[in-house]
């Protein structure tokens, strides 16, 4: 892996943390249910930092950074609202266009970047899993909160691949998952990260993203 990859990559894993802890919405809504079906019902949202489009539930609406921090004002302690600004504006910060796409109804955020393109191999997926694991042990050191993987998938090649981790957050007090995706195609890239406060299968909306 280039030294260039390596530092890219680290990035991400580091700002894979420190997702924010939202309790889920009182409504029930349709995409929650998605892991019945591979059917996906959600709206088209263009990306002019590569020319793709991303499709997300109907529920999902865009945000500024500066509204969508209102919105965690009001939802989350401000220790940890310290550690989601520096997640996002490092998020922000990274070469590319940055996205955040928030879901009132059950309290569930989606942020994208368009990154540089990268292809990624399938080993390369592995050492990035590694990274995850590495830099939650060091952030959940000496608390209660257990860092748990519940799947990990690769699937096509370093040019057109996605790559899939599911991680859940709990302690006493913190029960969260967070869905991130790697996707690569068309010489482009997309890194996606979902946090949702129930496990979520999004696979049919990712595979709707035209790239």
């Amino acid at each position: 892996m280039s030294r260039k990859k390596t530092i890219l990559l680290f990035i991400i894993a580091f700002n894979f943390l420190f997702t924010s802890c939202l309790q889920v919405g009182k409504e029930v809504v349709d995409w929650m249910d998605a892991k019945n079906t591979d059917e996906a019902f959600g709206t088209y949202h263009y990306l002019d930092g590569n020319n793709s489009e991303v499709y997300l539930p109907e529920e999902f609406k865009k945000y500024s950074i500066s509204k969508y921090q209102k919105i965690l004002d009001s939802l989350i302690p401000k220790n940890q609202l310290n550690f989601e600004l520096d997640r996002l504006n490092n998020l922000n910060d990274m070469k590319g266009e940055f996205y955040i796409f928030f879901d009132k109804s059950t309290n569930s955020t989606c942020t994208l970047n368009t990154m540089p393109y990268i292809p990624i191999t399938k080993r390369e997926a592995q050492q990035f899993l590694g990274l995850m694991r590495i830099n939650s042990e060091k952030a959940t050191r000496g608390t209660d909160i257990n860092f748990n993987k519940i799947t990990a998938k690769y699937t096509g090649t370093p040019d057109n691949c996605i790559f899939k981790s599911v991680y859940k957050t709990e302690s006493e007090k913190v029960n969260f998952y967070t869905s991130t995706f790697f996707i690569t195609s068309n010489n482009k890239t997309l890194f996606i990260q979902l946090s949702t406060p129930f496990e979520a299968y999004f696979d049919p909306f990712i595979k709707k993203i035209r790239m």
